[in-house]
């Protein structure tokens, strides 16, 4: 596979950005985490016996990890948890500061500090961090993938492991894995959506994402990029008519209390990322460094383990409330897919023809 390229205009962007959203962002710790008193391990030498569930005894590591979405939603509770049993095997020697409900930020903000190396560690969904890295935005492609299994089994894959090192290599950042952060549909405060003709004049919130907003548009929606931070005083206030989110975030940040409207399309099975400082990474202990990727693991079980039961007890509650929750047929999410070939086309213009037919194979053979 060939090297990725970074989008020329992007990395300069981004870190001019980010310098900007130092200056503004909110209050950091008291202490602010000092740079790990560790000593690289040199280039050979023989790492832990990943056999083990290792402890940690040296110099104190403070990381910070930050999320845009809320503490009490499965993301939050997943990032806590990953906290507490980093925490744990530290024995006092990591502190682990959970940053959700985006303290740190909004996600590009707190991706830009991990690029930078301000953050740690931050999770963040793709439609977000795929735009500072060109390849990376095949996985907003509409419909890309079927189901569940199938997204867990692509991510985890050989395909992504290597655009992995590819994104590392490039911009200094480091993917350790890939958790579900559900299956996303539409919401409105308009009418029933069962087919595309059903969004035609409707403003839909998208992330900043082209495959995103070229999908709604496609539909005859008008899409409206908005920062999540800002989605509920958005929706409230009508400055626009529905979003495009997954159950789980629809319900844990209530926006299902000004949308009465909301259908399961499945066009993406959204994921975080959980990305770390990819130089930062490499000067801590390797100790600290297996215990960090185990535990990340761990993270990306609970997100998939917690994702399903947040779509359940989220359908239950919007439904509850009154919320009209529309599950489409096979039939009727075909419809939706047949108008996407012009969107596919969009990521082949930005991938790369023969970078999208290999994701295409990879994601088939994930099947």
């Amino acid at each position: 596979m060939k090297r990725s390229r970074i989008i020329s205009v992007v990395l300069p962007a981004f870190i001019c950005v980010s310098l900007i959203a130092a200056c503004a962002a909110p209050p950091q710790p008291a202490t602010p985490p000092p740079a790990p008193a560790t000593t690289p391990a040199a280039p050979g030498e023989p790492q832990p016996d990943p056999g083990d569930e290792l402890e940690y005894t040296g110099p104190l590591v403070i990381l910070n990890v930050a999320l845009g979405a809320a503490s009490t939603g499965h993301s939050g509770i997943a990032l806590l948890n990953f906290a507490d049993r980093v925490n744990a095997r530290g024995g006092g020697h990591i502190e682990v500061r959970a940053f959700p409900d985006s303290q740190l930020g909004s996600e590009r903000e707190a991706s830009e500090g991990v690029a930078l190396g301000t953050i740690e560690m931050s999770t963040i969904g793709m439609g977000t961090f795929a735009t500072f890295y060109e390849r990376l935005q095949f996985v907003n492609t509409p419909f890309l993938l079927a189901d569940r299994p199938q997204s867990h089994r692509f991510y985890d894959g050989e395909f992504m492991q290597a655009l992995n090192e590819d994104v590392r290599q490039a911009i200094g950042v480091r993917i350790l894995a890939y958790g579900e952060n559900g299956t996303r549909g539409i919401s409105n405060n308009t009418r029933e959506i069962r087919t595309p003709a059903d969004l035609a004049g409707l403003r839909i919130r998208m992330q900043e994402n082209p495959l995103h907003i070229a999908m709604i548009n496609e539909m005859g929606g008008s899409a409206t990029p908005i920062a999540f931070a800002e989605l509920f005083t958005a929706l409230q206030q009508g400055t626009v008519d529905g979003q495009d989110n997954g159950i789980p975030l629809t319900v844990n940040n209530r926006l299902f209390e000004v949308q009465p409207y909301f259908t399961t399309l499945a066009h993406t099975i959204d994921q975080l990322a959980f990305i770390a400082n990819d130089a930062w990474f490499s000067s801590l202990d390797p100790i600290v460094q297996q215990i960090l990727t185990e535990e990340v693991e761990n993270w990306r079980d609970d997100m998939r383990r917690l994702v399903e039961e947040f779509d359940d007890s989220g359908i239950e509650t919007m439904e509850a409330s009154g919320v009209t929750v529309t599950h489409l047929t096979d039939a009727e999410r075909q419809a939706f897919r047949d108008m996407m070939e012009p969107v596919f086309d969009i990521a082949r213009g930005i991938v790369g023809e023969d970078f999208f037919n290999q994701a295409l194979a990879a994601t088939d053979a994930a099947r």
